[in-house]
């Protein structure tokens, strides 16, 4: 187990949370308020090859060293003899260290955080994946990927990420980003689409993150605007197929031996008709 070194000096890690691995502070109090980390240091130094960190008592103002045992490694680290090599982007001065009354049990978040998730959005054909890597820089990368499996019916929809304490309380939450796909049936459309993004989350949460977590929602927007922007755009478009598609008036009855259709033929257009109509719907087969 973990414990005091007799000089004060340096404090043994019985654990290392990665992204919340274990239990939180608050349901740990619950069981065994001996084991409850509390917040009371900051890193102000990493020393990757020695598996070191310098860490400042915020109450007393005393420095001490905190070495990690089973660095590099994921998950919960115990303490025991196995060590490996600690990566100098795990930890980042400024970071908050938790410690328990006892001081014989410790925790400070090792970098990269990270988390998936994957939604149904509001039925089973529509669905949001996204996956995000907080680093100890600050920056959260994520992935979006968002699909339809619906013909006729697309969807916006919206990812939202939050950075968390050792409580679960949030620190910082990203801004709303949002991306949209068409139903699979719809020419030139995307059904599905994949979208990176990043932002930086402030020193102040970073320094006290934990966790992230991630929401999915359906952005549900009016359309209305943007079909009539479309029927404008392409009208020229949808007056030539009409005129192809209009029935020939000259023929009123429908001939049930050759097939043709009560009101007029519904024939391929002549030769004369495809230049204005591969003109006239050049934007709508872009």
């Amino acid at each position: 187990m973990a414990r005091h070194d007799p000089t004060g000096r340096i404090v043994h890690i019985a654990l290392i949370m990665l992204a919340l691995a274990a239990v939180s502070a608050s349901a740990q109090a619950a069981h065994d308020p001996t084991t409850r980390l509390l917040p009371c240091c900051r890193v102000i130094a990493v020393d990757a090859a020695a598996s070191q960190l310098s860490v400042k008592d915020e109450r007393t103002g005393k420095v001490f060293q905190m070495l990690i045992r089973g660095a590099g490694g994921k998950g919960i680290a115990t303490g025991r003899s196995t060590r490996k090599a600690m990566s100098s982007t795990q930890y980042q001065p400024g970071q908050t260290v938790f410690i328990n009354e006892s001081g014989t049990l410790a925790a400070v978040t090792s970098f990269p955080v990270t988390r998936s998730r994957k939604d149904n959005i509001e039925r089973t054909s529509w669905t949001m994946e996204t996956a995000v890597t907080l680093s100890n820089t600050g920056r959260i990368d994520g992935t979006t990927k968002i699909k339809t499996a619906e013909a006729l019916r697309g969807f916006t929809g919206g990812v939202l990420v939050g950075v968390t304490d050792l409580d679960g309380n949030i620190l910082h939450t990203t801004k709303l980003h949002t991306y949209g796909v068409d139903g699979t049936a719809k020419p030139g459309g995307k059904s599905s689409r994949t979208e990176h993004w990043s932002e930086v989350v402030p020193k102040d949460s970073l320094g006290k993150a934990a966790a992230v977590v991630i929401w999915h929602s359906h952005q549900p927007k009016n359309r209305f605007p943007g079909a009539m922007q479309w029927v404008k755009e392409n009208w020229l478009c949808i007056v030539e197929l009409y005129k192809y598609l209009k029935p020939d008036s000259t023929q009123r009855t429908g001939d049930s031996t050759s097939g043709t259709p009560p009101g007029g033929a519904w024939g391929p257009p002549t030769p004369g008709q495809m230049p204005g109509i591969l003109d006239a719907c050049k934007n709508f087969f872009n």
